[in-house]
C-alpha cells in the first residue's frame, strides 16, 4: 500500500495528456492560412509530399519564433508548397556552432 502512495504521483504525470499540436495538409490550405494560423498558435505540424524520393509523406513542426525552439535550436527558414505555391515558413534546427 506504502510503494502506491510512491508511484501514484508519478504514474498521474505520466497519464496526463500532453499539449496536443494541430497538424494540416500544406496542399489543402493556402500559404495565408498556414501563416496565419502559426502566427496565432506559436507552432503547427505540417504534412507534405516528399520531392526526393518522390511518393512520400514528410511531416515537420514549423514555429512563428525562437521562444518555440529549444536552447539548443535556431530558427532557419524553409519553404513548403501549399495549395496556392510555395509557403516561406521558419523552422527549428539544432545549432551546430
Amino acid at each position: 500500500m506504502r510503494a502506491l502512495a510512491y508511484f501514484a504521483p508519478a504514474i498521474l504525470f505520466l497519464a496526463a495528456p500532453a499539449a496536443a499540436v494541430d497538424m494540416v495538409d500544406s496542399l489543402n490550405e493556402s500559404c495565408i492560412f498556414i501563416q496565419q494560423r502559426i502566427k496565432t498558435e506559436g507552432e503547427l505540424v505540417i504534412r507534405f509530399p516528399s520531392t526526393m524520393p518522390p511518393g512520400l509523406t514528410l511531416y515537420d513542426r514549423y514555429v512563428e519564433n525562437v521562444g518555440q525552439c529549444g536552447s539548443d535550436e535556431e530558427l532557419e527558414a524553409t519553404n513548403v508548397p501549399t495549395r496556392d505555391g510555395i509557403c516561406h515558413l521558419k523552422i527549428c534546427q539544432l545549432d551546430e556552432r
